[in-house]
């Protein structure tokens, strides 16, 4: 979890972590000694949730976050990194240091300018064009298709190059059912 100013992952999936990313950063903890086991074998690195200081963590401790993050990584065969919203230090930080960049975004116009925001931030400044794209809360297929659909128009013609989308995910009451449930959907 690296949303680190506001972390849920733990708390949406009923787990209770003993220690948090932000041992690991006082020195109080190895990474490792954070993991905690998920559903069906997953294994969570759990971050702090409402800590000022995790917010806004300068680039020598997100330096710091990343090395922890990367010598971890080689202990798994795949690494997901669910990054806050945005495009704070943090957030870009994690997103550039990722083999691939997935970019979620709902039909939502927020959601839209927020994703768009970010592969554009990402593009310019730090010259990344390959960014993939899945639809999140879908109400049909079609609705997914124009979502990525204009997403993707508007990066060709401001940045002139297209994401590439790899599908999406229908919205579906059993996932908010779910979240109150603080268990795994799937």
């Amino acid at each position: 979890d690296a949303d680190l100013g506001l972390a849920n992952v733990d708390t949406m999936l009923g787990l209770s972590p003993r220690a948090t990313l932000r041992q690991v950063l006082s020195g109080e903890r190895d990474i490792s000694d954070v993991l905690l086991e998920g559903p069906a074998g997953v294994r969570i690195v759990p971050a702090s949730s409402g800590f000022e200081d995790m917010a806004r963590l300068g680039e020598r401790k997100l330096c710091e976050l990343l090395a922890h993050f990367d010598e971890l990584a080689q202990s798994f065969d795949v690494a997901l990194i669910d990054t806050a919203a945005g495009i704070a230090p943090a957030v870009l930080g994690f997103t550039l240091a990722a083999d691939r960049k997935l970019v979620v975004a709902t039909p939502d116009p927020t959601a839209l300018t927020d994703a768009y925001a970010l592969i554009k931030v990402l593009a310019t400044r730090y010259g990344e064009v390959d960014a993939d794209v899945v639809v999140n809360l879908a109400r049909s297929a079609d609705e997914a298709k124009r979502t990525f659909g204009h997403l993707a128009r508007v990066t060709e013609r401001f940045l002139g190059f297209s994401p590439r989308s790899l599908g999406h995910l229908p919205s579906d009451p059993e996932a908010a059912v779910s979240v109150r449930r603080q268990q795994a959907v799937l």
